[in-house]
């Protein structure tokens, strides 16, 4: 395997090393396959008026055409969430499925913060891909104080699947590989605590309170978790609703952060969006769920 990691003792290694010694040479050719690239960011606090336009940043105002209405109209205003700029990141694999030279500006309506659980939270979010070339300026808005402006810093990654996700599950491991993969996981994802340790551009997201691939599903397609959930959503009539939620991938995860003064319950934002939308450059089929520490009873 190409991706490898410096420990803290300073030696490297390789995934198919980690992959060894956790034990797990039998599912080891699936954990490859699965292993997506992505984009850590880390966010550190910075002067609005020294961030150039169209840098990659969260917070602050965002940089946008003049001909270009804020998400949410001027009654209810949605806030400003974080910009990437394409040209800024590094080479991965993935990278081919965003815009190339695109300022990507992600919006949520942090006031009323819909949890994305209901299908009735549609429209609370906005993603805008706006090309290189175009005239930016950065936008006020009244009705919404701004998050605290940062430079995000990027960084090459590995990210695997959540150990609780439907996909491992379907790897079939005994308890001993279930507990042996937890281990891996752990030693190659961001701390699950750390807070502002978690913001990422696509790969597998780093979740709190569970696997989103079906939530974004059933409630993008207008239907409330609860009505379907346990046993019976494995029922027959489900199947359909169950393969279609593959095809959804996070887009950007942005973590509670001190730096920016962003609290989300100490949770985080999650953008998700379907892999052909995604390939075919049209940001409307999106869905965001947001999934808080603590335990608290999902909505």
């Amino acid at each position: 395997m190409w991706w490898s990691r410096k420990k803290d003792s300073g030696n490297t290694d390789s995934l198919d090393d980690r992959i060894r010694k956790q034990g797990l040479e039998r599912v080891g050719d699936r954990i490859k396959a699965s292993a997506r690239d992505c984009i850590r960011l880390k966010a550190y606090a910075a002067n609005e008026e020294a961030i150039p336009l169209g840098a990659t940043k969260l917070g602050g105002w965002p940089d946008l055409p003049d001909t270009t209405e804020w998400p949410g109209g001027s009654a209810m205003p949605m806030s400003f969430i974080a910009q990437i700029n394409t040209s800024d990141l590094p080479d991965f694999d993935g990278k081919s499925d965003l815009p190339a030279d695109a300022l990507l500006s992600f919006f949520y309506d942090i006031a009323t913060s819909p949890r994305g659980y209901h299908p009735r939270d549609r429209g609370a979010w906005k993603v805008l891909a706006i090309p290189f070339g175009t005239p930016l300026g950065r936008r006020e808005t009244r009705g919404v104080a701004p998050i605290k402006p940062c430079v995000f810093t990027t960084r090459k990654d590995l990210s695997l699947p959540d150990p609780a996700s439907d996909e491992v599950g379907t790897w079939q491991m005994d308890e001993y590989e279930q507990s042996d993969y937890v281990a891996l996981y752990e030693a190659l994802m961001p701390k699950h605590a750390a807070i502002g340790a978690n913001h990422q551009l696509l790969g597998y997201a780093s979740t709190i309170q569970g696997d989103m691939h079906i939530l974004c599903q059933l409630a993008s397609q207008g239907v409330y978790w609860k009505t379907v959930a346990g046993p019976s959503l494995f029922e027959e009539e489900w199947r359909p609703m169950r393969e279609a939620a593959e095809e959804w991938r996070l887009l950007l995860q942005v973590d509670s952060d001190r730096n920016a003064l962003l609290d989300i319950d100490g949770g985080r934002i999650y953008f998700y969006i379907r892999d052909s939308a995604l390939k075919a450059r049209t940001f409307d089929e999106l869905w965001v769920v947001t999934q808080i520490r603590g335990g608290s009873p999902l909505p």
